[in-house]
């Protein structure tokens, strides 16, 4: 390369490379090769004009005012410049964990959604245990239960306890634990929603009409009707054992799950007997198998038969000879193949087919011999004539006709060999 175009010179460099793309030479004879105004020999990063040193030790380097890819920038170093410093501790923010110096980290404010350079906009803190909420404290209140599965986050109640099962916090944050409609401080029985008080004095409770059990009703008050006969049969709902007259008692239709004042809506008797399934009846199906030993609960089978012996017996199984094959697609419902192997391609596997090698679609076998269905049994009807040979003879002796053949009535002048 001649001189006129070479940016070294006197110094060989075949690639030409000249990191700051100014006219002061390519990097072997550039004493600068980033252009930040420090000497190559004097840096540890002398390819980035954004790095040159931390010569006042405030954990910001000394070009770090200047863009890692500025060349032409020309001498970056500023060292009173280097880098906010907000609480001036005398490390700029760049290298400073909490810049405002408010206790929290920069990386837990900018978690929690505080300011990052101003003291008093401080995260809230509710266990004061320096771990801000929303996002870095696990345990808000620090009552050992985390936040994802504390029912009240900011109140510390280890117990966890929650009368009503609702999603408006535990007992230790809810206004109203029994979710009747009235607040606790309010009322004499803040754990019963059947319970508010009578101000009418009408000897009912208000919120009578709720079950003691229903926290999910919602505001219970009913001064009104708040004896509330459901099915009009004279006696209160508060006194009445089957309020909704649907045959189950409410204590049954509670512990089945069916709606104790509404009559269309019953709770499931398999059986019909009377009593419900899910708890009340302890035969579901009345097959005379208890259902904690009933291998179909649900579903009758006296003779509980269980092909794979599994957990569950045929009429409710669905993989009766648990092959892992459903029974509606398996080729041999009854018998394990896992590999439903069906060399015939008949829609019988091979153990269960009875000409595993010709392919018989209906199964047909007239003798009911184990000697094979009639695609491959050689004397259909095991009268001990050859299926050829019958037919050879053109008679029809080869289909239940071994007594036929006994009597000779097929035996003749024109079909002299059929009985042979």
């Amino acid at each position: 390369m001649t001189d006129v175009l070479d940016n070294c010179p006197l110094v060989a460099n075949t690639n030409q490379l000249n990191t700051d793309g100014t006219n002061d030479g390519g990097n072997l004879c550039d004493d600068d090769d980033d252009n930040d105004g420090v000497l190559d020999s004097l840096e540890a990063f002398p390819l980035d004009p954004s790095k040159c040193g931390d010569s006042d030790d405030d954990t910001c380097d000394d070009c770090s005012q200047t863009a890692s890819n500025n060349f032409a920038a020309g001498s970056n170093v500023a060292i009173r410049n280097d880098g906010t410093d907000t609480d001036s501790d005398g490390i700029c923010n760049l290298g400073d964990t909490d810049d405002d110096n408010d206790g929290f980290s920069d990386t837990d404010e900018t978690t929690c959604g505080s300011t990052t350079t101003v003291a008093t906009s401080k995260p809230t803190d509710t266990d004061s245990d320096g771990l801000c909420d929303n996002g870095v404290d696990p345990d808000d209140d620090n009552d050992n239960i985390n936040d994802g599965a504390d029912n009240c986050q900011f109140v510390s109640n280890n117990n966890q306890l929650n009368t009503d099962s609702t999603n408006d916090g535990g007992d230790a944050c809810d206004t109203d634990d029994d979710n009747d409609g009235v607040l606790d401080t309010l009322e004499t029985f803040p754990l019963d929603p059947s319970k508010c008080g009578d101000s009418d004095g009408d000897t009912c409770d208000d919120c009578s009409a709720t079950a003691s059990n229903n926290f999910a009703a919602g505001s219970n008050v009913a001064i009104q009707n708040d004896g509330t006969d459901t099915d009009s049969d004279g006696i209160c709902n508060a006194g009445d054992t089957d309020d909704d007259n649907d045959g189950f008692s409410d204590a049954d239709e509670t512990t089945c799950g069916s709606n104790t004042i509404l009559a269309t809506n019953k709770p499931t008797d398999t059986d019909a007997d009377g009593l419900c399934d899910n708890g009340v009846d302890s035969n579901d199906d009345n097959d005379g198998s208890p259902d904690l030993s009933d291998n179909c609960r649900l579903v009758p089978n006296t003779d509980q038969l269980n092909t794979d012996n599994d957990a569950l017996g045929n009429v409710c199984d669905d993989d009766d000879d648990g092959d892992n094959a459903l029974d509606t697609v398996d080729n041999c419902v009854l018998i394990a193949n896992a590999d439903q192997l069906d060399t015939d391609a008949d829609g019988f596997g091979d153990l269960c087919d009875n000409c595993p090698s010709v392919a018989n679609h209906n199964q047909t076998n007239i003798d009911n011999a184990n000697d094979g269905g009639n695609a491959c049994d050689t004397d259909d009807d095991n009268d001990g004539v050859l299926d050829v040979n019958e037919l050879a003879s053109g008679a029809n002796c080869n289909v239940n006709q071994a007594n036929e053949c006994a009597s000779n009535v097929c035996n003749t002048a024109t079909n002299p060999n059929s009985c042979q």
